[in-house]
């Protein structure tokens, strides 16, 4: 079993996680099936999503080590620790809350709280949090992300919310550390198409983008 450190570590060093929001339960394996194929083994289920937390477990009891499975838009502890229970390896939240992240800490998991603020940043950071979720990232941009990273350095920033194709190589070269993505990477529409090998062939396209970046950085 990969201890925490190891697994924070896989996410810096993969750098592409995928937000899954998907109303049918048939969706979900085939929709994890593709995104493993393109190379992203990082997942982030919004407890926004009906049956989140029995994706949650679905997904740890059938994947196991294979996929590093999350819950996100977690905005209280009783919330985090169903998902924790369920079988998530991390806990994201949209805000600073530092008593998610003492529960997220609690049972020995990874925590990316959000803040967008550099006292947010910073209070999260100082909270216990592994990294800190940059959002909303746009409209304020990776030069945004690049001044706030400029003075700490030390916090490990992931750009989450209107993260695309288009503007992904730019987040890594302003220095993120990794980005996350909902339909810009799972498109619910071609989910419900069942056209999964689109979703592959993103999934693919985007890891791609990200290690020539990550190059240039």
């Amino acid at each position: 079993m990969k201890h925490m450190s190891e697994k924070l570590q896989h996410f810096f060093d993969v750098g592409v996680m995928a937000i899954v929001r998907i109303d049918s339960q048939e969706d979900i394996n085939p929709t994890i099936e593709a995104l493993l194929k393109g190379g992203i083994d990082i997942i982030e289920v919004s407890l926004v999503t009906p049956h989140a937390v029995d994706y949650i477990s679905r997904i740890h009891d059938e994947y196991g080590e294979d996929i590093l499975i999350g819950a996100g838009t977690v905005l209280d502890p009783p919330s985090a620790r169903l998902a924790i229970l369920a079988g998530a390896d991390f806990i994201v939240s949209p805000t600073v809350c530092p008593e998610v992240i003492t529960m997220t800490k609690r049972y020995g998991r990874l925590s990316f709280s959000g803040g967008f603020t550099p006292t947010e940043c910073l209070l999260a950071w100082e909270s216990g949090s592994d990294a800190v979720k940059l959002f909303p990232a746009m409209p304020a941009g990776p030069e945004y992300l690049k001044a706030v990273n400029a003075p700490m350095k030390q916090i490990p920033l992931v750009a989450v919310g209107g993260v695309s194709a288009d503007n992904l190589a730019e987040w890594f070269v302003a220095g993120a550390v990794g980005v996350a993505a909902a339909s810009n990477l799972v498109d619910p529409e071609l989910v419900k198409k069942g056209e999964f090998e689109m979703i592959t062939s993103t999934a693919s396209e985007w890891l791609r983008i990200a290690r020539e970046a990550r190059e240039l950085s």
